[in-house]
């Protein structure tokens, strides 16, 4: 049976989805045109997604957008259905992404008090809607963000695990380090090589990635299944689809190249790589916010996980009657 993924932050809350953000407000005006919905939701998949609905009114849907404040200027989102679907990156979540409601070239409605991916976290923390795993969840929702604010040097002055994001009981998990399997490595003859393995890091995706040579024609398979890199001449840079924050931790990826004579194979899993960057050597290199970002995406994965495998108190939630995963795509 096809197992669902949870719609974490949307259907659990789909009775009161209004109640949620009621705090940042919508401006109203005695009209028919397009307008922002009252009520925010959102969900957690490979990265946090704000779901902004609305009401098209008189006009067209089709020549609605919404424009959002991002970290290198303005964004124009197209809508899903009747909802805006706003991708909030892990050292954007204080940043108040003022959503402006455009119908063509006119504004059309927009949100008129701060609105940002931490003020949700903390609206829904307190809303008491959400267990305390979900809570849980979300504090080290937080302090990963926070930890990538420092990494990446963005908006420190408001980190994401402040005082203003913090609700009453705020506890986020504490670091356990993992104890991962050796990396496995195996080559066969000459011309092919897989020389590192990593954890790709970007501002939105997380994924596991191998760098290597190959001979021309080579075949690649990742986990078992046929896979393209992105080639530069005999070097090879292969990455794997973005991680699901519920199945973080237990990401083990097995690449193996082959020519039909020469062939390397390496496994490497997420918990190697946390293992490496939080180990007392690595610590003594002085690159403290590689190693609090390192720490905090575990803790993160972790308490995400225990929310994947709970279904979230055994429900399984459909959207108008739809998988939220066909919908929607991969979630939580």
């Amino acid at each position: 049976m096809k197992r669902r993924n949870i719609w974490i932050l949307t259907a659990v809350l789909a009775a009161a989805v209004c109640f949620i953000f009621m705090i940042h407000g919508v401006r109203t005006e005695a009209s028919e045109g397009p307008k922002l919905n009252g009520g925010t939701s959102a969900e957690i998949g490979d990265s946090f997604v704000l779901r902004l609905g609305f009401s098209s009114g008189t006009a067209s849907a089709s020549d609605l957008t919404l424009v959002v404040n991002r970290r290198e200027g303005e964004e124009t989102i197209t809508p899903t259905g009747d909802t805006f679907l706003i991708p909030v990156d892990p050292d954007e979540m204080t940043l108040d992404l003022q959503p402006r409601l455009m119908n063509g070239t006119e504004e059309a409605d927009r949100r008129t008090t701060p609105y940002s991916g931490a003020l949700y976290a903390k609206a829904l923390a307190e809303s008491g809607l959400v267990d305390d795993s979900v809570k849980t969840m979300l504090a080290d929702l937080l302090e990963y963000c926070a930890a990538a604010q420092a990494y990446y040097d963005y908006r420190t002055d408001d980190p994401a695990n402040g005082a203003s994001y913090q609700w009453t009981g705020y506890q986020p998990s504490g670091f356990t380090a993992p104890t991962p399997s050796a990396v496995s490595v195996e080559n066969t003859g000459d011309g092919i090589r897989i020389r590192s393995a990593n954890l790709w890091l970007e501002h939105d995706t997380i994924a596991v990635q191998f760098k290597g040579i190959a001979t021309a024609g080579a075949a690649f398979t990742l986990n078992g299944s046929p896979a393209i890199p992105i080639l530069y001449g005999t070097d090879f840079t292969m990455r794997s689809e973005a991680l699901k924050m519920g199945e973080l931790i237990d990401a083990s990826y097995t690449l193996t190249v082959s020519d039909g004579v020469n062939s390397s194979t390496v496994t490497y899993s997420v918990a190697n790589y946390i293992a490496n960057k939080t180990s007392a050597e690595y610590e003594a290199s002085g690159n403290q916010n590689m190693l609090n970002l390192a720490k905090r995406l575990w803790a993160y994965g972790g308490s995400a996980k225990v929310v994947y495998d709970a279904q979230v108190n055994g429900l399984e939630l459909d959207v108008d009657g739809e998988d939220p995963n066909e919908k929607f795509g991969p979630l939580l």
